[in-house]
């Protein structure tokens, strides 16, 4: 758990930050928006930023890491669905 978690931890963020860059450049391509409001484009991300913070509050070390383990699942769908691998 304490060398798994982290390496977990990271992935997950790292993945977050690649989606949220793909839903944005993803708007911005489409005109969806301008460069100048990007604010609430990235809906995805945001939500599972949501998510991956609930994660840090749970306490059950094996019960974290299969949130984080499903949660980089979902995020890993989710890029693929915007082009984003």
């Amino acid at each position: 758990d304490r060398l798994l978690r982290p390496a977990l931890l990271h992935q997950a963020d790292a993945l977050l930050d690649r989606l949220q860059r793909v839903e944005l450049s993803r708007s911005i391509r489409l005109d969806v928006v301008d460069s100048a409001s990007l604010g609430p484009v990235a809906e995805t991300a945001e939500r599972h930023r949501v998510t991956r913070r609930r994660i840090d509050e749970v306490r059950d070390p094996h019960q974290q890491l299969a949130r984080l383990r499903a949660l980089i699942r979902t995020l890993r769908a989710d890029l693929g669905r915007h082009g984003g691998r």
